[in-house]
């Protein structure tokens, strides 16, 4: 009987030991150092055009991009972002209020991995969960955009002032390459990107955009 009692206590400590590696394991990475409230501007990266696209074929495309925001604390922040000179169905488009060609778009990011360790980006990433957004390109066409969006960090352990995102676009229309991401639990969780083209219903949808955020000190993401 006492075998028994001490096998029993043997095998909790080993599940308990278990539980902990798995927890640091998938622990999220952070934005080091960072100071809560801390802000941070980006602009857009590369001569690749912004691009909405859903899945049958509608586009909407921004020629720049342009935003701020506020690192909350070293795993998560807010946004808002500018897209400038951004056409749809041939017409110039624009969140009510902002301006010809302008498009507006506001909320969180969490960092987190999209994959375990693959190529230059570590499978580093940013998660965007953007307010629903909606705007019109003139009066003929209403575009409605709601949904979550992962993109790669890219080289995330070297410590700069300034670190490039990539939200790439799939093989297919409205697909995008990063879907899915590690939660801190450990839990794969699907991302999707919707927008809903004259009322038509919300597709699923991809955007291109390749960004540098600057930060007023050097970082890298790192776990402690």
């Amino acid at each position: 009987m006492t075998r028994i009692k001490l096998f029993g206590l043997a095998l909790v400590a080993l599940l308990a030991l278990s539980a902990t590696l798995s927890a640091s394991a998938f622990a999220l990475p952070e934005l080091l150092p960072s100071t809560a409230g801390e802000r941070f501007t980006d602009r857009n990266d590369g001569t690749e055009r912004l691009t909405l696209e859903e899945q049958s074929g509608k586009q909407v495309i921004c020629n720049t991009a342009s935003s701020e925001g506020t690192q909350t604390t070293d795993t998560l922040g807010t946004f808002h972002i500018v897209f400038e000179g951004c056409r749809g169905e041939g017409q110039n488009c624009e969140t009510t209020g902002a301006g010809a060609g302008k498009i507006i778009s506001e909320g969180t990011f969490h960092y987190v991995y999209d994959a375990l360790g693959s190529g230059e980006s570590l499978g580093v990433a940013v998660l965007f969960l953007p307010k629903e957004t909606a705007f019109k390109c003139t009066i003929f066409v209403t575009v409605e955009v709601k949904g979550t969006l992962v993109c790669l960090i890219l080289r995330p352990l070297e410590s700069a002032k300034s670190h490039l995102f990539h939200c790439n676009r799939g093989t297919a229309r409205g697909e995008q390459a990063q879907r899915q991401y590690y939660d801190d639990g450990g839990t794969i969780v699907r991302t999707q990107l919707l927008s809903n083209f004259n009322r038509a219903g919300f597709k699923e949808s991809n955007e291109l955009a390749l960004a540098e955020v600057n930060y007023r000190e050097a970082n890298s993401f790192m776990n402690e």
